[in-house]
């Protein structure tokens, strides 16, 4: 037998009645990838951790080219206040809806992604609101504040304290 060539009834846009995919974990060949993965640079930790003491030092962080250093850390945690206030705020009071888009002739359906902050989740609690609401993007940019006001950090405290006296952990986190 052969295939009809006529369209289906609903246009070529798939089943219109099974419901829409809400989750769906990631495939067992790349759960496993990750956790070799994972093994592999927690066996090779201590050896990073050393290297990482040679070369993050208070002077990698309070050598400049061309500006002071009053400078360069205030333009630090400006950066550091601006990334961590936007993502801050959207965090806990976002309230985005994403229209996804398609090809016209995809078997994908169109569904809304929303992005809700903590205090607009309306159940799931804490939990739900980090794993489900928040994107990459703003995981990103709350580690890029962070590092920026650890990169600002670091150098005040080696203006203001003896160079002895910043914690190693501090330097390693930056």
């Amino acid at each position: 037998m052969s295939r009809s060539s006529s369209p289906s009834k609903n246009g070529g846009k798939g089943d219109v009645d099974k419901p829409a995919l809400t989750s769906a974990p990631p495939p067992w060949h790349t759960q496993l990838i990750v956790a070799l993965l994972l093994v592999y640079f927690l066996i090779h930790t201590p050896a990073a951790i050393k290297s990482m003491d040679e070369i993050a030092t208070v002077e990698t962080f309070s050598k400049t080219l061309f500006f002071s250093l009053d400078v360069v850390i205030f333009w630090r945690f400006a950066a550091a206040i601006l990334l961590l206030s936007v993502t801050t705020r959207d965090f806990l009071c976002g309230n985005l809806d994403l229209p996804t888009t398609y090809y016209p002739n995809s078997n994908l359906k169109p569904a809304i992604v929303k992005f809700r902050g903590l205090f607009v989740v309306p159940d799931g609690g804490l939990w739900h609101a980090l794993h489900m609401n928040t994107s990459f993007s703003a995981w990103s940019l709350s580690l890029l504040g962070f590092s920026f006001f650890l990169s600002g950090l670091i150098p005040l405290l080696a203006i203001h304290f003896e160079n002895t006296t910043i914690p190693k952990g501090l330097i390693r986190l930056a």
